[in-house]
């Protein structure tokens, strides 16, 4: 299953939290193979309007199933509950300890 984890900083022992679509990084993982691809989302997140949105648009492409934030917008919500992807903001910790809950869910 692909996972999807935000960030502001670029360590995968960093604190996991942010407004979705303002997050800086992306932590995608396969929690089968356990290999995780950071996503550089800087340009996405400095946007004025619409961040949310292209961020959503960026999860859905990646054939994401599971995605931890801290907050997100009702638009980038809408189309990543129409995408059937399952959105969790209340988990709390490092973004390695989120990954490897998302990876016990079999």
């Amino acid at each position: 299953m692909i996972v999807a984890v935000v960030s502001n900083n670029k360590s995968i022992d960093s604190k996991a939290e942010g407004c979705f679509g303002k997050s800086k990084y992306l932590f995608v993982a396969d929690t089968e193979t356990r290999v995780v691809k950071i996503i550089d989302n800087s340009k996405i997140a400095n946007l004025p309007n619409g961040s949310g949105i292209r961020t959503a648009e960026l999860v859905v492409k990646l054939k994401v199933k599971k995605v931890s934030t801290s907050e997100i917008g009702k638009n980038a919500l809408e189309i990543l509950q129409n995408s059937n992807i399952e959105v969790f903001t209340n988990c709390k910790g490092t973004v390695r300890e989120i990954l490897d809950y998302f990876a016990s869910l079999k």
